[in-house]
């Protein structure tokens, strides 16, 4: 083997074992800041939820839940008995409305799939309202859990503390208390 060869071959190997030990750090240093970013904790996602804006818990919720931070997305999640999800989640401040429906969109189908919820939900309702003293949104749809349940989703879009909001709240329609959504839309602020 020729002295360049040799060369060649050390300076690729040493660039191999340097790539290999960047993504070894670059994976733990990742790995550390996701697992840093998530908590499951209800205390903190209570913190969490009101980093984004204040609201009144409903009953049944608040004892389980987790809270996911990271850079400006941020997230408080609860889950109740009955099997409901009430989400809160800030947006990235300076995206446009477009872009948070798109947003709100792709967590609505991520949502039902992760929480085993069906996918395939059709909006039977939309209206505007009044949140924070700011316009916002409300879009009502319903689908069929995996297991054949008859679900509900109420995404509220509005104008949290710092930025673009959403509230998400799901739950089986035999579960779904119309008033006591509208009392928790109503107790923003």
């Amino acid at each position: 083997m020729s002295r360049t060869l040799k060369i060649v071959l050390g300076v690729i190997g040493g660039l191999l074992v340097l790539c290999l030990c960047a993504l070894v750090v670059g994976g733990v240093f990742l790995g550390k800041t996701i697992a840093s970013a998530v908590k499951s904790d209800p205390v903190a996602a209570r913190a969490e939820a009101a980093s984004i804006a204040d609201f009144s818990m409903p009953a049944g919720y608040g004892s389980k839940g987790f809270s996911f931070s990271l850079s400006s997305y941020k997230i408080a999640a609860f889950t109740s008995e009955q099997g409901g999800m009430l989400m809160l989640m800030s947006l990235p401040a300076g995206t446009s409305q477009a872009e948070n429906e798109q947003m709100v969109q792709q967590i609505g189908s991520s949502l039902g799939s992760s929480v085993g919820q069906g996918s395939a939900f059709t909006e039977t309702g939309r209206r505007e309202i009044t949140v924070r003293g700011q316009p916002a949104e409300v879009v009502l749809s319903e689908g069929t859990s995996k297991n054949g349940e008859r679900t509900r989703e109420e995404f509220v879009t509005f104008v949290g503390k710092n930025g673009p909001a959403v509230l998400v709240l799901i739950a089986p329609v035999s579960q779904w208390d119309g008033a006591e959504v509208d009392r928790l839309v109503a107790s923003i602020h």
